[in-house]
């Protein structure tokens, strides 16, 4: 099968439409907080730097701080650039975004009312419950065929009257149910076939009474009801007509809290979730009640928020949505739910000081009009897969790798790889013009002689949640007071998923076709999310001096990694 990378490659760099390629001084609005000291200096230097044209400029009034409040970023920033935008006539006009240091970095999600915070706690306290339950319930079936207590009931419950008492600390063990779901069915699997493989027919009633009673207690009686051919003529398990009238029954009481909101009647709902849908109904059920009632997964970096600037009312402010600039979307025709109808490129000109955010602009002028040389230097990747468990871990090592491997074999550009599971010792990587790789959490380690225009991230969580702290040891404060040009990190955990892949990004920015900001809008898998991106947009290290044909790359880059994994 074709590799996305060549795809991509393919589709971006010989079929794009004229129009779209390369970004453009007068694609871009500049933005600046008056409430920020330096903020409007900046972006006059930066205009005049990248002959931005006049009018191309919203100064705005707002907290001068890293955080804002959603109530804030949408009243003192959104509504101001759409405002300037729809009266300048640019909306179609502008394709990128660029926040001067001293514009909020974060963007916080909603006030929780009252009585959602008290909806949250209770659905917290449930799911710990059914986590709890589950793990008992685990620990209890992991028992069938192995012994054979006689029961001491007529029906499938209590449970403690089939089976032997479980371990004292089974429910201490509890993981996510959502986590142990899959483990646990294949469990019931492995189980259902010793036990109909019994040939003592004592026995193998009383193992497949227990394993009747274990469906209830996990999916409920709509889920016995499911599978009731494997235990129709088991002693104690209700007949078929018993089962689908107080199946009937509890849908029916369970339509009338469809709504629910007060503490009240979600426990009333979650207690007939999990009469009619086990601990796993119940669980499931809090689950989509904290999503509803907890904002904790609604911040994200502003300027990913601002990508979705034309969508006044968003479909929801939970989690992240796709990026429907990313090339699968764009050019390969993949669809998504939730894909936003329009998008516009943002990200940031930053750091911990104005002083560093004014060169980073000084550097990116100077590589890009370097004739002679350009950005120089070595690539620096650290692979090293800590071996912790994981979606995505492995898979994400194997493409540092993959990268590795192609950029020695395509071009000239010096690659040094480290496969450790360390990251680089100090002071080992001299004359560092590129950089990827993981992973050290909050901890910049001073491995690095940066050349000038240097661009690089870690992949970790949090390495942005301090930008504008000088002191701070992330990794995008240390990199960019250290000398990197254009960076990328995390304001909050992000996942593994959120990441770009290093070969997509890395491999757009090595053909010179396009800007950082087209690379990374490019390749970065979501929006409205927290993944921040530091750089000048119009930054172009290779225009000059390409390093890449996309024509000749070869097939074996692989896709996107596990969208569930923590990044840490």
């Amino acid at each position: 099968m074709k590799s996305f990378w060549l795809l991509a490659l393919l589709a971006i760099s010989l079929f794009l439409p004229r129009p779209a390629m390369g970004l453009e001084a007068d694609q871009v609005l500049v933005v600046v907080n008056a409430n920020a000291e330096g903020s409007v200096e900046l972006g006059k230097y930066y205009c005049l730097a990248r002959s931005v044209p006049e009018g191309r400029t919203v100064t705005l009034k707002t907290a001068a701080g890293y955080h804002v409040s959603r109530a804030a970023y949408d009243k003192e920033i959104a509504a101001p650039l759409r405002e300037f935008l729809v009266a300048n006539k640019l909306q179609d006009k502008i394709a990128c975004i660029v926040l001067m240091y001293g514009v909020p970095v974060r963007v916080q999600g909603r006030e929780p009312i009252a009585q959602a915070n008290d909806v949250a706690t209770l659905c917290r306290g449930l799911s710990q419950k059914a986590d709890g339950r589950f793990a008992i319930d685990l620990a209890m079936l992991k028992t069938v065929t192995l012994s054979y207590p006689q029961p001491k009931s007529e029906g499938l419950e209590p449970l403690s009257a089939l089976f032997e008492p479980p371990p004292a600390d089974a429910g201490d063990k509890a993981q996510s149910l959502g986590a142990a779901r899959g483990g646990a069915e294949e469990e019931f699997k492995k189980r259902l076939r010793l036990a109909s493989a019994l040939t003592d027919a004592g026995k193998r009633q009383i193992a497949l009474r227990q394993l009747a009673a274990l469906r209830r207690d996990t999916h409920g009686l709509a889920g016995l009801l499911a599978e009731l051919d494997q235990y129709a003529k088991v002693s104690g398990v209700p007949s078929r007509e018993e089962l689908s009238s107080q199946v009937q029954a509890l849908e029916k009481e369970l339509a009338g809290l469809q709504n629910a909101q007060t503490p009240e009647d979600v426990r009333k709902a979650a207690d007939l979730q999990l009469r009619l849908h086990g601990a796993i109904g119940m669980w499931g059920y809090c689950q989509g009640q904290l999503a509803q009632a907890t904002t904790d997964d609604e911040d994200a970096a502003v300027d990913s928020e601002l990508s979705l600037l034309w969508e006044e009312n968003p479909a929801s402010l939970h989690g992240f949505r796709p990026n429907a600039l990313n090339w699968r979307f764009l050019y390969a025709g993949q669809k998504a739910p939730n894909l936003p109808a329009k998008m516009v490129m943002a990200c940031r000109i930053d750091g911990p000081s104005a002083k560093d955010a004014l060169r980073i602009v000084k550097d990116s002028v100077f590589v890009e009009n370097d004739k002679e040389k350009g950005l120089t230097g070595k690539f620096y990747i650290d692979s090293g897969w800590p071996q912790q468990p994981g979606p995505g871990y492995a898979e994400c090592d194997r493409l540092l790798l993959n990268l590795a491997e192609i950029i020695k074999r395509t071009t000239t550009i010096p690659v040094v790889l480290d496969t450790s599971p360390a990251v680089f010792a100090e002071g080992a990587c001299p004359d560092a013009a590129l950089y990827v790789g993981w992973y050290s959490l909050r901890k910049y380690v001073p491995a690095f002689t940066w050349a000038r225009g240097a661009v690089g991230w870690h992949i970790a969580s949090f390495e942005a949640e301090d930008l504008r702290n000088p002191k701070s040891d992330t990794w995008c404060v240390k990199m960019i007071q250290n000398g990197v040009t254009a960076t990328l990190g995390p304001v909050n955990e992000p996942y593994l998923a959120a990441f770009p892949l290093p070969h997509e990004f890395f491999g757009l920015l090595l053909t010179g076709k396009y800007t950082a900001a087209e690379c990374y809008w490019r390749t970065v898998p979501f929006t409205s999310w927290r993944m921040s991106f530091i750089a000048d947009p119009l930054y172009n290290p290779f225009k000059l001096h390409p390093q890449l044909d996309p024509s000749k790359l070869p097939p074996e880059w692989k896709g996107p990694v596990a969208a569930t994994a923590p990044a840490k």
